[in-house]
C-alpha cells in the first residue's frame, strides 16, 4: 500500500507532499483497505487546502483524525 501512494503522490507531481511519517501511519491505519487509504488521504488533503498547508504531517493527522476528548464529568457531592 505504501508504494501505491507513493505512486499516486509521483504521478500527482508532487511526491513531497506527505512526510514519510504520515505515509507509514495511513498505510498502517488503512489495514489493507485501499478505499480507506483514498478516503483518509482525501480529508487529509481537503484540510490542508482549506488551511494552506504545504506538507501534510502526522501533526495534521492527529487533527484530522484524533478522538475529540470527552470533558470529564463532575460528581456531585450529596
Amino acid at each position: 500500500m505504501l508504494k501505491f501512494l507513493q505512486h499516486l503522490l509521483e504521478t500527482a507531481g508532487n511526491a513531497r507532499l506527505m512526510t514519510a511519517g504520515l505515509q507509514q501511519t495511513l498505510c498502517e491505519h488503512a489495514a489493507g483497505n485501499l478505499r480507506l487509504l483514498m478516503n483518509m488521504a482525501n480529508d487529509l488533503f481537503l484540510t490542508a487546502c482549506n488551511q494552506e498547508l504545504v506538507t501534510l504531517d502526522d501533526k495534521l493527522y492527529l487533527q484530522v483524525f484524533a478522538p475529540e476528548p470527552k470533558p470529564a464529568s463532575r460528581r456531585l457531592r450529596s
